[in-house]
């Protein structure tokens, strides 16, 4: 199994590394108590047996208070976990964790992202894609976040893009064409697929709120409430290679025994994937949002190729 390579610009600066990726997007904000003892247990599960070297930190609590990047000793993640348990996490506070690499000028895996958004808190994780340890991994994140809202997740190979670049948006999808079942989608951009009917309520649309499942993984994490229109969801746990099995508030279907690529000229069976696809259709976001918003438009017609190449991507 051949990961891609890292993404470049034209001047040769990578934007965007190949990972093992985890995002959530969870219905309860970040200062909630059942959260920050996630949020402790997560840092603690994330540095266990991890070298500080090379690695990075960053927070922000409100709106206009923001530190720098430091590199991370051990007195650092102390600080970071007492600074998480004690946080009000108004929106926008974030804390996160990142290796830097001085021959990419980028960072990249690990990395750990909890931030609370303005109407979901988002959990990230990347890992490296070589890293043996990633099964044993994915089950202790699931564990952990089992009592929570959910709303949806993905767990899966896929391309990472820093925070920090994230103007270059528009760069991706870019693997799809030979890695189809890798995680391109980037957790701000997701998060606007999953419109909340709170904020319409707030604005007073006389509109009827439509929610979205940005996309699929390895692992799915499907939030309850869009379960009254998935009604081929239960028929996937007859089918080979699948398994359906629930949180607190959510279902997690997962595509295979191990996650992969789905690398075209290896000749990878995402036979799977695609049938998580078709059950998952009736969420489906629409192709007008996907190409307006979700990769923050297109400069020119290849950008929009790209696109279009990614949502038909598990179709026959």
């Amino acid at each position: 199994m051949t990961p891609p390579e890292p993404l470049r610009r034209e001047s040769g600066r990578v934007y965007a590394v190949p990972s093992f990726r985890i995002l959530l997007h969870v219905e309860k904000p970040l200062g909630d108590p059942a959260m920050k003892a996630v949020s402790d247990a997560l840092i603690d599960l994330f540095w266990e047996g991890r070298s500080h070297e090379n690695m990075i930190f960053g927070r922000a609590g409100g709106r206009f208070k923001k530190l720098g990047a430091e590199y991370v000793t051990p007195k650092v993640i102390a600080k970071a976990k007492k600074w998480a348990a004690e946080a009000a996490w108004e929106w926008p506070s974030t804390l996160r964790f990142a290796r830097w690499f001085d021959d990419l000028e980028c960072s990249g895996p690990p990395h750990l992202r909890l931030e609370q958004r303005a109407e979901l808190s988002t959990i990230q994780l990347e890992l490296p894609p070589e890293w043996q340890g990633i099964p044993a991994f994915t089950e202790r994140v699931t564990a952990l976040i089992s009592d929570l809202p959910v709303l949806w997740g993905v767990m899966g190979f896929g391309m990472f893009q820093p925070v920090a670049l994230d103007s270059l948006i528009w760069m991706l999808p870019r693997v799809t064409p030979r890695y189809r079942c890798a995680i391109e989608v980037q957790p701000d951009r997701a998060e606007s697929s999953l419109r909340r009917s709170a904020r319409l309520e707030e604005l007073r649309l006389k509109i009827t709120p439509v929610f979205t499942l940005p996309d699929i993984g390895w692992r799915t994490f499907i939030g309850d409430e869009f379960l009254p229109r998935l009604p081929d969801l239960p028929a996937l746990a007859s089918q080979p290679g699948i398994t359906l099995s629930r949180g607190d508030s959510f279902t997690v279907v997962q595509a295979g025994a191990a996650p992969i690529w789905g690398d075209v000229n290896m000749a990878e069976d995402i036979t799977p994937y695609r049938a998580v696809a078709h059950a998952l259709k009736p969420c489906k976001p629409e192709w007008i949002r996907v190409r307006n918003g979700l990769f923050g438009g297109y400069e020119n017609d290849n950008g929009l190729e790209r696109i279009e190449q990614w949502y038909h991507r598990f179709e026959d």
